[in-house]
């Protein structure tokens, strides 16, 4: 047997002849957690959470959430923390609910969630909350509303983080995405321009040497008489440039996505 899961049922059996407390459950349920067996930690959380106080219960609830933001199901977290904040207002169900929206990139739910709330909360927490509104605005392409949003914070961290924002803005922006319309054009004139364009030495290289070596077998075939040849080639490198083509679409996509990625990663929270 795998010694891992001698293990776990080893501690299994130990907190079962514990009488199945509520402390034993939830003792089992951050091992299970620790473990990276996440499913099988939420079946313990939500044990814990029917057999305790409310206290409990917000315990188990924040247990869920987390498993399940770490195996990647980002909804049934949102979904979790929603139950949280029902029961109450609970700064930090708020702030990790508003951080996971924002993270999975619902930014216009993320600011709803922060609408929702903020006006509940103490003023550095709502200025805490108000950095991930500009964040998402920022993320949304609404500048303007992002620096009225930066401007309304006030207290000293918060206000100190908005002013790195604010100059990450100021120094980033506007962002210098490629035009579709370029690369298309580039590419036609001259195969592999258009990755060059978007900054893909390599790529360029090579669909510049395939392009040129079509082109050299297409004439010689044609020179020297061949002509089922010339245009078996002929077809086969026009398919090869016409998808370089496409293939500088993608390539304009993709740099545009990762000047997008590396400027929201700079204005993180």
């Amino acid at each position: 047997m795998n010694l891992r899961i001698f293990a776990i049922l080893f501690i299994l059996l130990f907190f079962i002849s514990l009488n199945g407390e509520v402390t034993n459950n939830f003792a089992y349920a951050d091992f299970l957690k620790s473990e990276e067996l996440y499913d099988l930690a939420i079946g313990e959380y939500y044990r814990s959470m029917y057999n305790g106080s409310k206290e409990d219960t917000t315990r188990a609830l924040f247990g869920i959430a987390e498993c399940y933001a770490k195996s990647h199901k980002f909804i049934e977290a949102a979904k979790t923390y929603e139950k949280l904040e029902d029961q109450e207002i609970n700064w930090d169900a708020i702030k990790l609910h508003t951080f996971l929206l924002t993270d999975i990139k619902y930014y216009y739910e993320s600011n709803k969630l922060i609408d929702k709330f903020i006006q509940a909360l103490p003023k550095e927490k709502q200025d805490s909350l108000l950095i991930y509104k500009a964040v998402n605005l920022i993320n949304l392409g609404k500048y303007n509303e992002a620096e009225e949003t930066l401007n309304q914070i006030s207290t000293d961290y918060p206000k100190s983080r908005a002013l790195d924002i604010q100059a990450i803005m100021d120094e980033s922006l506007p962002l210098k995405f490629k035009k579709s319309g370029k690369a298309v054009f580039f590419q036609a004139i001259l195969p592999g321009a258009g990755y060059l364009y978007c900054k893909m030495p390599q790529t360029a290289l090579a669909t510049l040497v395939v392009n040129s070596l079509f082109g050299y077998t297409i004439m010689d075939n044609f020179k020297r008489g061949n002509t089922g040849s010339g245009v078996f080639f002929s077809v086969i490198g026009t398919g090869f440039y016409l998808g370089s083509i496409y293939g500088s679409l993608q390539a304009v996509s993709k740099y545009n996505k990762r000047e997008m990625e590396n400027f929201s990663n700079k204005i993180r929270p």
